[in-house]
């Protein structure tokens, strides 16, 4: 996102049921969420607005250092950006968004991309600084996520932190539409074997996040019928439980969530037709308020971002003609 907000904010890379699920209106409300702006900025890096085929994935670490990834508008190839800097072309080619996490640690920051075989490929990245202060990427090479982790190859992956520097990763999968899960150590490199998430099906990327509120990693997907769907995982526990429908519009494309440390969140969905991107407010322990239209009823040809500041949710979408977009969405 753009620096000139920088003061004000640093990013970071995500009620007992009370509301009925809504029928098949796929008409929402149209008012604000709650300190949603009205006015959307184009993304820049290197003096120039970025152009994406899909959505841009970011991170900051708790320096601020700040990472930004996205897949080229007309070419197979991923570009990286430390700090709005001049975008770096990195190796590999792509036919998915490339995902990004800061995990802290010896890590850092975890890069992930779906391969042209569906694989799934991740890296390390660190910010290196040299004799002149000039700060800088320090990229490993690409290791294939093992245990036969793949997905489509037009499909991004999801990835969430989880505490003592790990995180989760989350995928669609190749050979069935089940939704796949698996943790990550990155004190030793150790990848658990993937599990599957029983009864979460979808022919879209899923979406995450950590609630630091009760501990527990939530998973939007987009279900076969079209609705959106959340459950819960403890951390450390493969169970998931506690399904919310978030009913009411529809959505042709993945989903996106952010929690806050209150756990109170918000999911974002580009409408099924019309392309409209929505908004609802939800919590960790399945509670949600209907969907609103974005502000400006902007429309996309993909699924948006949800990026998390604390108690801020940011919204990052990419318009038509493929230039990245973001504002904020809620203040929690």
């Amino acid at each position: 996102m753009h620096s000139i907000l920088a003061k004000s904010r640093i990013l970071a890379v995500a009620m007992t049921t009370a509301f009925a699920v809504l029928l098949f209106s796929n008409s929402p409300a149209s008012a604000l969420e709650p300190g949603e702006s009205t006015r959307w900025a184009n993304e820049i890096e290197g003096n120039t607005p970025v152009q994406a085929n899909g959505i841009m994935g970011e991170a900051r670490a708790a320096n601020g250092d700040l990472f930004q990834v996205w897949h080229g508008a007309d070419n197979g190839n991923m570009y990286l950006s430390l700090n709005h800097s001049q975008p770096l072309t990195l190796p590999g080619q792509t036919h998915a968004s490339p995902q990004i996490v800061f995990v802290g640690g010896q890590a850092q920051f975890l890069l992930f991309h779906t391969g042209s075989n569906g694989f799934v490929y991740y890296t390390t990245l660190s910010v290196a600084v040299g004799d002149n202060g000039h700060r800088y990427a320090r990229f490993d090479n690409w290791r294939q996520v093992p245990n036969g982790a793949r997905t489509l190859e037009g499909l991004s992956v999801a990835v969430t932190v989880t505490p003592n520097n790990g995180a989760y990763l989350a995928f669609r999968g190749y050979n069935s539409n089940e939704i796949w899960g698996m943790y990550y150590n990155s004190q030793n490199g150790h990848w658990d074997l993937p599990t599957r998430t029983f009864g979460a099906t979808s022919d879209s990327a899923p979406a995450l996040a950590y609630s630091t509120n009760n501990n527990h990693i939530l998973l939007a997907y987009r279900g076969t019928d079209n609705q959106v769907n959340v459950i819960r995982l403890p951390y450390g526990s493969g169970n998931w439980y506690g399904r919310t429908i978030l009913g009411g519009v529809l959505t042709d494309s993945h989903p996106a969530i952010g929690v806050a440390p209150s756990g109170t969140g918000q999911v974002a969905i580009r409408q099924q037709g019309t392309g409209v991107l929505h908004l609802q407010t939800i919590t960790d322990s399945g509670a949600h308020i209907n969907w609103v239209r974005e502000s400006q009823s902007q429309t996309s040809p993909w699924g948006p971002r949800i990026v998390m500041d604390a108690y801020r949710a940011y919204l990052v979408a990419t318009a038509w003609g493929g230039y990245v977009l973001w504002k904020q969405s809620r203040q929690f």
